[in-house]
């Protein structure tokens, strides 16, 4: 197979949320709103199909007791185990404050007179975001494994939560551009890490039900 399982979320994941934004919107201002989905479509389609045909999932045969079958398992189960609540918590701030960028970031650039083309600005600053943020995930994840995820997460949300904040302060499209790459490199690892500690908290037989 073209992907392994360490690297199918990397490629085609990139691939759709980085370039997306750059061709979308080259469309969208050229051609009008109507094609920039249809090039969305055919990128999500494109995605699909390597997705089915090019990746091939490795699963190692389980031995003795590690052969428990996944289950279905109500809410309340989940809730009453530590420290699910504040993992599930900084999952929903982090993926609040990604998602919620992605808005803002066009307002704010529209605001800067010194750009002549605010549209273009933004496409860019969106695309080199979810470059960052993948980057972030995959390097996360290999620090995992000789950081306990708790400490980076701790470090991740601090150093992002200060870069969101300069954000604000920010006068110009390369400051705002370099800025939100640097939060990306954050919550990136930060989702990464949280599904992680997920993992770990709850029980094999039920992660699916969990997730």
């Amino acid at each position: 197979p073209l992907f392994s399982a360490g690297t199918a979320g990397f490629s085609p994941g990139c691939s759709c949320v980085a370039v997306g934004p750059a061709i979308g919107g080259f469309p969208a201002r050229h051609l009008g709103i109507r094609p920039a989905f249809y090039v969305t479509a055919i990128l999500c389609a494109v995605s699909l199909v390597a997705l089915v045909f090019l990746f091939q999932e490795h699963r190692a045969a389980p031995l003795g007791d590690a052969a428990a079958r996944p289950r279905s398992a109500p809410l309340r189960e989940f809730l009453g185990q530590a420290h699910f609540l504040p993992v599930m918590g900084l999952l929903v701030i982090a993926q609040f404050i990604d998602r919620g960028l992605a808005l803002v970031i066009p307002l704010q650039v529209a605001h800067m007179s010194e750009i002549a083309a605010p549209a273009t600005t933004s496409r860019i600053i969106i695309s080199a975001a979810a470059v960052g943020a993948t980057v972030s995930a995959s390097l996360a994840a290999r620090l995992s494994t000789v950081v306990p995820a708790g400490q980076l997460l701790f470090i991740q949300l601090v150093a992002g939560g200060l870069f969101c904040g300069a954000m604000a302060l920010a006068g110009g499209g390369v400051t705002l551009l370099v800025l939100r790459v640097l939060v990306a490199l954050c919550l990136g690892g930060a989702l990464t890490l949280a599904y992680a500690l997920g993992g770990i908290i709850v029980a094999p037989e039920a992660r699916g039900a969990a997730f």
